[in-house]
């Protein structure tokens, strides 16, 4: 998975999980969950929480603010290897183990993400079960959970525990059909500030300026000289965004488009690949699932015989990677549903 990929996937993820809502007594289940994103781009706050995947755990600090109406975040990994996350609006950069960093920016966005994302959350009731239970308790403290249970296999079961007063989130768990926990955030700590400034995301003057390598998110999926489609999509999941990344330091242009039914959400990267390249094993890691897909031109025909190795053709060739939090099955269906051609 490439760094843009690791970056792109993980901010999806914030923007669909890492939030809060206000106290509203009166508001139903679907409701609460309609109005995360919202205030999402509202709260300034700064918190830690555990993030398990199997027997893997992982520290992580979380800060958020609006500055000057511009959207910021910082999300550091606080035990082994150094990495972070900076987000500035629509500049993304990725500090990496070494003090390497992946900087990323978007142009000409038409759509925001959140606004989107909010869209599609009006249908939540047609496609989960989403219940209300009060009398929970985490850390210490009283909880109400959000249990969105789905009424099909073609997604994952979530469950939220909030704040009763604030509605803040306090915990979420990701659930496969078979009720095992597939990856789970619980904050320790949560404090909303009333003050941040810009410099709270400066990258650290420790990373070297020359290993930021820049990419750039723009233009039209057309910039890849090829059309694509996804044939079949479960019922709900919608397009949330279609970028172009074009990164300067490859000469390469990899097109990528979003889908979300409000809840679980998924990427298509679909980009060039040269003859020494190798399409990586289908995969999962947590609730994320990882499969590539290759695809030959037309006018370029796929060889008769298999590679050595998994190596790729020397003729011009693309892949098709899915990455998202959908269960394994519904995975395979749609990247095997996409049609190419000039």
């Amino acid at each position: 998975m490439t760094i843009i990929q690791t970056a792109l996937t993980l901010l999806f993820s914030t923007l669909l999980h890492w939030v809060a809502t206000p106290a509203m007594a009166a508001m139903t289940p679907t409701e609460r969950l309609s109005m995360m994103n919202h205030q999402l781009t509202h709260q300034n706050m700064e918190g830690r929480f555990v993030h398990r995947v199997g027997n893997e755990m992982r520290s992580i600090r979380y800060l958020h603010a609006n500055i000057d109406n511009v959207e910021h975040e910082r999300i550091t990994q606080l035990n082994g290897p150094m990495a972070e996350i900076i987000r500035k609006g629509d500049e993304l950069t990725c500090i990496l183990p070494g003090k390497k960093a992946a900087s990323l920016y978007k142009k000409d966005q038409p759509t925001p993400l959140h606004r989107r994302i909010a869209e599609v959350q009006s249908q939540l009731d047609q496609i989960y079960h989403i219940s209300e239970t009060q009398g929970h308790r985490i850390a210490g403290l009283n909880a109400i959970q959000i249990n969105a249970q789905p009424k099909d296999r073609h997604r994952l079961h979530y469950q939220f525990w909030l704040d009763p007063e604030t509605s803040l989130l306090m915990k979420s768990q990701t659930l496969d059909d078979q009720g095992n926990v597939l990856e789970s955030f619980e904050f320790t700590s949560l404090t909303l500030m009333a003050n941040v400034s810009a410099s709270d995301f400066s990258i650290n003057p420790d990373v070297n300026p020359e290993h930021i390598m820049e990419h750039k998110l723009e233009g039209p999926t057309e910039a890849l000289k090829i059309r694509w489609t996804i044939t079949w999509l479960p019922e709900g999941f919608q397009a949330a965004d279609n970028p172009v990344v074009n990164n300067r330091s490859a000469l390469e242009t990899m097109a990528m488009k979003m889908y979300t039914d409000g809840l679980s959400s998924f990427s298509i990267f679909f980009e060039p690949v040269t003859a020494k390249a190798t399409i990586p094993p289908t995969s999962q890691h947590g609730a994320t699932l990882f499969t590539t897909r290759l695809f030959q031109l037309p006018n370029h025909p796929l060889p008769n015989q298999p590679l050595p190795n998994n190596q790729l053709p020397k003729k011009k060739a693309y892949t098709a990677t899915l990455v998202g939090d959908i269960p394994p099955e519904t995975g395979y269906k749609i990247i095997e549903s996409i049609n190419v051609s000039q």
